[in-house]
């Protein structure tokens, strides 16, 4: 199963999309062309951009750049022990060219186009400027429909001056203007539903119709790393949300996120951050360290 196309609706009024999200339970992973700014208003869950994948924070913005496969997703266990809350989060979405096709191209908006084009691979901004930023999305509503568009550029430009996170891999980010077309997009749905359980090469290399062997080298060819590192990678930033939480040991923490042997979770995790997950988790603790 691909990620799903989306097509947006409009406002008549309007050109481009702005509203209110309580991030509904089913939310499939989709592309769609517009672009999109998320600024987490409140609540709990995941975001899957690309491959990235991460606990939300409150204060922090992403921007989706144009077909990259993305989900944000509720934190059920939360929300089936308090059923009178919802997340909330403000999205704007808008085409590249929404106000014409060389709008941005212009010198003054050199940042702006450079920003839209490192979003191919997913965006975040948090801190003061997660915040800042936030307050006038959250706002954005109540300008008239002309100082609206205004707002948004200025919001933009803003943005783009300002030091962002990337998000999704490099070998992600070469690859998944094709997803929709090629045997990895099966491949990453798979892997994003099903990370936290075993996964075989079999299962995944007949997804994409291959023997296991060329599967393995058609990943590597195309993504830069193995499926395992790719996986790996995946399982270890979901480790790292559940560490922020503070609400599960060690061992409970590994198994949860897929990893079926303890000191191999610890060797993988110390690899990929340099630390241990008991260290990292005291480093959050301490604010010697930032979840990311």
């Amino acid at each position: 199963m691909k990620p799903a196309f989306r097509k947006l609706s409009l406002p008549v009024s309007n050109s481009f999309v702005l509203k209110t999200d309580d991030m509904p339970l089913k939310n499939p992973w989709h592309y769609h062309p517009e672009l999109e700014i998320i600024y987490f208003h409140k609540g709990h869950g995941t975001r899957f951009i690309g491959d990235s994948v991460g606990r939300l924070i409150r204060g922090e913005i992403f921007i989706i750049g144009s077909s990259l496969p993305h989900t944000i997703q509720r934190e059920l266990h939360y929300y089936n022990e308090h059923p009178g809350e919802k997340p909330e989060v403000i999205i704007v979405q808008f085409l590249p060219d929404f106000l014409g096709r060389d709008f941005f191209k212009k010198p003054e908006f050199h940042s702006i186009q450079r920003m839209i084009a490192h979003a191919k691979g997913g965006l975040r901004f948090s801190g003061v400027v997660g915040e800042t930023i936030g307050m006038r999305l959250m706002q954005l509503h109540t300008f008239a429909p002309a100082f609206r568009i205004l707002e948004l550029i200025s919001i933009l430009f803003e943005l783009s001056e300002s030091e962002g996170d990337y998000l999704s891999s490099e070998g992600f980010v070469n690859v998944y203007g094709e997803l929709h077309h090629t045997k990895l997009n099966k491949v990453y749905e798979y892997s994003v539903n099903h990370f936290m359980e075993r996964i075989s090469i079999e299962v995944v290399s007949d997804l994409a119709n291959l023997t296991p062997a060329a599967f393995c080298r058609f990943f590597k060819a195309r993504t830069g790393k193995t499926y395992l590192e790719y996986l790996t990678d995946l399982r270890i930033s979901f480790v790292c949300r559940l560490l922020a939480e503070e609400k599960h040991n060690i061992s409970e923490i590994a198994h949860q996120s897929g990893f079926q042997n303890l000191s191999l979770f610890n060797r993988h995790f110390k690899q990929a951050k340099g630390v241990t997950p008991s260290e990292y988790q005291q480093g959050l603790l301490h604010g010697n360290l930032t979840y990311n």
